[in-house]
C-alpha cells in the first residue's frame, strides 16, 4: 500500500540539483524566475537534498556561488545514499529509465523513491522530467514495491 502524506502534512519535496543551480543562472532569466518563484513556496513543503547533491554542489569551480549555492540548502533535510538506493538505480538503468553513463540521474531518483519522498524537483527535461521518464520510473517502483514517484518542474508544483 502506498502512503500520501495527510491533508494537513507538508508533502515532502526532492530538489536535484539543477534547482538549486537555476537560482543563481544569470544566463536563463526565464528559468531563473520560475526557480524563484518555486522557492517562495517551498515553505509550503517539507524540503530535501541528498548527499549526492551536496557533492554535486561541491564541485561548483567558482567558489562564491558555491557557498551561496550551499547556503540556499542548508537547513534542508539531507538524504542518504544507502543500498536500497543504489540497487534501485541499477534497476533503473536495467529498465531503461537513463542509460548507464546517467547513472546519477538514476541516483537521484532512486533516492527520492527509497526515502518516500512525494515530489522529485528538477529542471532536466532530457532525462528526467518527461512522459517516458515518469511511466518508467512508476513501473519500477511499483514492480519492486515503491509507490510512484512524481515527476516535476518546479513551476507544476502548486
Amino acid at each position: 500500500m502506498f502512503h500520501r502524506p495527510f491533508l494537513n502534512q507538508r508533502q515532502s519535496v526532492y530538489l536535484d540539483t539543477s534547482v538549486i543551480g537555476s537560482y543563481h543562472d544569470k544566463r536563463d532569466s526565464r528559468r531563473r524566475d520560475l526557480t524563484l518563484e518555486f522557492w517562495s513556496r517551498l515553505p509550503e513543503f517539507s524540503p530535501h537534498v541528498s548527499s549526492l547533491v551536496l557533492d554535486e554542489l561541491a564541485a561548483v569551480g567558482n567558489r562564491n556561488l558555491r557557498v551561496k549555492l550551499l547556503g540556499l540548502i542548508s537547513t534542508f533535510k539531507v538524504l542518504s545514499i544507502t543500498q536500497e538506493a543504489r540497487n534501485l538505480a541499477r534497476k533503473y538503468v536495467e529498465a531503461g529509465v537513463v542509460v548507464d553513463t546517467l547513472y546519477s540521474d538514476a541516483l537521484h531518483l532512486a533516492i527520492a523513491s527509497t526515502h518516500g519522498i512525494d515530489y522529485l524537483v528538477s529542471w532536466n527535461f532530457r532525462h528526467m522530467v518527461n512522459v517516458r521518464t515518469r511511466a518508467l520510473v512508476t513501473t519500477v517502483n511499483v514492480n519492486n514495491g515503491f509507490r510512484p514517484l512524481e515527476i516535476v518542474a518546479p513551476p507544476e508544483l502548486r
